[in-house]
């Protein structure tokens, strides 16, 4: 994309060297610009007609500029707010994460300290034998 932009305005600026070179007799020609207002009058120096056509193409520029301006500005802040509204979004995450690697951390050595607890129970178990000794509540149940 970027090629053909260049490309582009290679194009754009041969059209008009060739549309400057071959009208180079008229563009040359010297000329006063007369301008009259309600209150009053003012005459340029006697310039080439391109040196006007420059100048009126400057004030172009600095006219859409100055248009433009307003909306460039808006611009400029909403992204500073959505970057400022991103920043604290950002914070929100970066908080949840700690409380998820800490909830983690805790759930990992709780399993940890619940697995060394039922070692040592297994460790002290007595081995079960196959026979049952009756207690006397358990003759009584047996009786009924």
């Amino acid at each position: 994309m970027k090629k053909l932009k260049v490309i582009f305005w290679v194009i754009i600026f041969a059209i008009f060297f060739i549309f400057g070179y071959h009208n180079s007799e008229f563009f040359m020609t010297k000329q006063i610009l007369d301008l009259k207002y309600g209150f009053g009058e003012y005459k340029t120096p006697e310039l080439p007609i391109v040196v006007h056509w420059f100048v009126f193409l400057a004030v172009a520029a600095g006219v859409w500029f100055i248009y433009t301006l307003p909306g460039k500005l808006k611009t400029k802040k909403e992204i500073r707010k959505m970057q400022n509204v991103e920043i604290g979004h950002l914070k929100e995450i970066a908080v949840l994460r700690r409380r998820i690697d800490a909830f983690q951390s805790n759930v990992t050595e709780n399993k940890e300290s619940i697995k060394q607890k039922e070692g040592d129970v297994a460790a002290n178990d007595v081995p079960v034998t196959g026979t049952v000794e009756q207690t006397p509540d358990s003759a009584n149940n047996n009786a009924k």
